[in-house]
């Protein structure tokens, strides 16, 4: 998990930790996350606590504007880095939610 964040947000392995650290995210929150994707299940707390993990590590990676999530930012990341179309709506409002409860 560690490792496959830090490719993705291409940011250091410390980073990805203290996300994870942060958000209390565990692998079956990122599992909830894809079963919510193939379902696509209600929201619940792990699925925010993987997506707020993903929103913590493109923070990392500077997609931040002062203290805010830059979502104009994170949502061209999700647009153009992640691949499945049934992924992006529920990542786009995950983002969206992380926000505000970072604001």
């Amino acid at each position: 998990m560690i490792a496959s964040l830090t490719e993705r947000f291409l940011i250091p392995q410390t980073e990805v930790e203290a996300c994870v650290r942060k958000t209390k995210v565990i692998l079956d929150d990122f599992i909830s996350l894809y079963v919510m994707f193939e379902t696509k299940g209600e929201n619940n707390d792990s699925v925010r606590r993987a997506t707020c993990t993903l929103a913590c590590c493109a923070q990392a990676q500077g997609a931040m504007s002062g203290t805010n999530i830059d979502t104009a930012t994170l949502h061209n990341m999700v647009t153009n880095r992640f691949a499945s179309d049934v992924a992006k709506p529920l990542l786009h409002a995950a983002v969206d939610a992380c926000a505000e409860l970072g604001n």
